[in-house]
């Protein structure tokens, strides 16, 4: 069974066990169930956070959760009690108490290390969601050297290191490495990466499964381009989400159409974006509720993007106006929520400023570090 079909089966197995947990009160039973469910948690509840704050309250309302931290045996079932802790955290977005259950649980590891071999799996799921928190809380300081930890697994552990796995770890360094330069707005920096990636990508390492996870790299790497003022790659790699025949992430898909929009708007292919606007209507009606963020952004784009300010102060105001709504529809917020959503906000704010979105990142986080 590759790592993928057991990932799968683990979620159908943990659906049906959220029926029923509340009824079990066997410890062994529940450390067996346990350990199913956080790979069920971490596989689908960190995309969106609070999809499953349900979920994560079954668990945490638990007798045995609810035992305090020093009275739950050590081992495996010490880490489904921080790796729980932490998730439960994200999906509430208590950053701080995440990081907190994150270093606990990374420290866990690192204080009996033969619980690394025996869930390996899980262990570099811990250290990418360590990551991913780090981001959230904007700790950049620490990013590098988890992330040299995290590539170092394929080696350190390469006998317990599936090809699959091995794969995982490649894709998702460099989808970390993308995020660290986006939200520090320093696009350059991500240069060689993005060439390294690209060439991965057309390696036959990176075709050893299904490449659905590969397509969320694209996202990434048109932002980047977006970002150094490169449209047309920009366009390209966007445009690749668009015909991939393996994505089944509608989200992404809604994030490319209207990234996709902005590309067009840049480029001044009004003649496209009538099209796009009509394209993208339908798309919404059809897969995705009307109340998405998703939507709310496209509503709003569809009515920037017909328009090109003329003069310094038109353009100051029309893009102000724009950005004004999206912090109405508490938008502004909105590359926080989801990873893979492009910084509109940055985008719109050095419009009306006439600079760069780099330079308006760059701006800001200079200003909120003080």
């Amino acid at each position: 069974m590759s790592v993928f079909d057991g990932f799968q089966q683990y979620d159908e197995i943990a659906k049906h066990q959220l029926e029923s947990i509340d009824k079990i009160r066997d410890s062994a039973i529940f450390e067996q169930r346990i350990k199913k469910m956080v790979i069920y948690l971490h596989l689908n509840g960190r995309a969106t956070k609070t999809k499953h704050f349900e979920d994560y309250a079954a668990i945490m309302n638990h007798p045995l959760f609810s035992k305090a931290e020093d009275e739950i045996p050590e081992g495996l079932l010490k880490i489904d009690f921080y790796s729980i802790h932490q998730l439960y955290n994200v999906g509430i977005s208590n950053i701080e108490k995440s990081l907190y259950y994150c270093d606990k649980l990374y420290d866990y590891y690192q204080e009996n290390p033969h619980l690394i071999i025996t869930r390996l799996i899980l262990y570099v799921y811990h250290v990418y969601n360590r990551l991913f928190t780090l981001l959230d809380a904007k700790e950049y300081g620490k990013i590098e050297d988890t992330l040299e930890i995290y590539t170092a697994i394929k080696e350190k552990y390469e006998q317990y290191c599936s090809d699959e796995l091995k794969i995982i770890i490649t894709i998702d360094a460099f989808r970390i490495k993308f995020m660290y330069c986006i939200k520090q707005g320093n696009f350059d920096l991500a240069k060689n990466d993005v060439l390294n990636c690209i060439e991965y990508i057309n390696s036959d390492d990176s075709c050893l499964y299904n490449k659905s996870r590969e397509v969320s790299l694209y996202y990434l790497i048109s932002e980047i381009y977006f970002g150094q003022g490169d449209f047309k790659n920009a366009l390209f790699w966007v445009n690749k989400i668009l015909n991939s025949k393996e994505l089944q992430n509608l989200h992404l898909f809604a994030s490319a159409l209207n990234l996709t929009l902005l590309i067009h708007y840049e480029l001044r292919n009004f003649e496209l974006i009538e099209y796009l606007l009509k394209f993208t209507a339908r798309y919404y009606q059809k897969h995705l509720e009307q109340n998405l963020y998703e939507f709310k952004i496209f509503s709003i784009l569809k009515k920037l993007v017909l328009y090109i300010p003329n003069t310094p102060l038109d353009q100051k105001i029309h893009y102000t106006k724009f950005r004004d709504k999206f912090i109405e529809e508490q938008l502004s917020d909105s590359e926080d929520v989801n990873p893979l959503t492009f910084d509109y906000k940055n985008w719109l704010d050095s419009k009306a400023e006439n600079s760069s979105i780099s330079e308006m990142i760059v701006k800001k986080n200079r200003i909120a570090v003080g």
